[in-house]
C-alpha cells in the first residue's frame, strides 16, 4: 500500500485578512485592507444617496398625481358649464389651498433633509486627504471662518496667525479652514474656466429652484460645499472683489 502525501495550499500573503467574529466564528467580521473599507463605505454612501432620490422621485410623483387631479376637476366643472354655489367654490378654494400648503410642507420637507445631508468635501482639490465635513452648521460655519482669516489677510494679517487665532488647536473645524485658506490663497490660473462655468452654473441653478432673487455667502456655502474645486474657485475669486453684495459692507 502506498501513500500520497497532500500539501496544504500555500496562503497569499498579499491577500487581505478577514477577521472571524468572536461569537460566530463562520461569520466576517471585515477586510483589514483600507480599500476594502473604503469601498463599503462608498457603496453604504451610494446607496443612501440613491434611496433619498427614490423618495423625492415618488413625493414629486405624488404631488404632480394631486395637483392634475384639482386641474382635472376643475376643467370637468368649467366644461359642464354648471355654476358654482358660492358654498362649492369656498370649499374648492378650500382644497386648493391644502394642496398648496401639503406642497409647501413636502418642500420645507426635502430643504430639511438636504440640509441635513450638507457634506464639505475637498477630495481632489486640496494635496491633503480629509474626511468629508459633514451637517449644515459645520459646513457654514467653516465658511464664516474661512471668509474672515482670508479678509484679514488681504488687510495684512498674518496668516499663521490668523488661523490660530479663529481656529485654534483642537477646534473640529481647523483641519477644513485651515486647508480652504492656505489653497484658496493660491492664484488662480486660466485652467480653472471650466470650473468656474460649472460652478456658475450650479449656482444659478440653486437660486432658481429656491425661487431666490438674491443668494448669500452661506447660500454659496451650501451649494458648492459638495465640490471643492468650485467652493475654493469662489473664494479665490472673492480675493479680487466680493461677489456677493454683502460681503462688501
Amino acid at each position: 500500500m502506498s501513500f500520497v502525501r497532500v500539501q496544504a495550499p500555500k496562503e497569499d500573503p498579499a491577500a487581505p485578512k478577514i477577521k472571524k467574529d468572536q461569537s460566530d466564528p463562520a461569520k466576517p467580521l471585515a477586510a483589514t485592507d483600507p480599500k476594502v473599507a473604503e469601498a463599503a463605505k462608498a457603496a453604504e454612501e451610494k446607496a443612501a444617496a440613491e434611496k433619498a432620490a427614490a423618495e423625492k422621485a415618488k413625493a414629486e410623483a405624488v404631488l404632480a398625481l394631486a395637483a392634475q387631479a384639482v386641474a382635472t376637476k376643475a376643467d370637468e366643472g368649467a366644461k359642464k358649464g354648471v355654476k358654482e354655489t358660492p358654498k362649492e367654490k369656498e370649499r374648492r378654494e378650500k382644497e386648493k389651498e391644502k394642496e398648496l400648503l401639503k406642497e409647501k410642507a413636502a418642500k420645507e420637507k426635502e430643504r430639511k433633509a438636504a440640509a441635513g445631508q450638507a457634506m464639505l468635501n475637498l477630495a481632489g482639490a486640496i494635496p491633503q486627504k480629509l474626511e468629508p465635513l459633514k451637517g449644515e452648521e459645520s459646513v457654514v460655519a467653516a465658511h464664516a471662518v474661512t471668509m474672515k482669516i482670508l479678509e484679514k489677510v488681504r488687510n495684512g494679517d498674518n496668516l499663521r496667525d490668523s488661523i490660530q487665532r479663529y481656529v485654534p488647536e483642537g477646534n473640529k473645524l481647523r483641519p477644513w479652514v485651515k486647508a480652504l485658506v492656505e489653497t484658496a490663497l493660491e492664484p488662480a490660473n486660466l485652467s480653472a474656466q471650466p470650473c468656474g462655468l460649472r460652478m456658475l452654473r450650479r449656482i444659478a441653478i440653486a437660486n432658481q429652484e429656491a425661487g431666490r432673487r438674491e443668494f448669500s455667502s452661506k447660500d454659496v456655502a451650501l451649494v458648492l460645499c459638495s465640490h471643492g474645486d468650485e467652493l475654493i474657485l469662489w473664494l479665490r475669486l472673492e480675493q479680487v472683489r466680493p461677489l456677493i453684495a454683502s460681503d462688501r459692507r
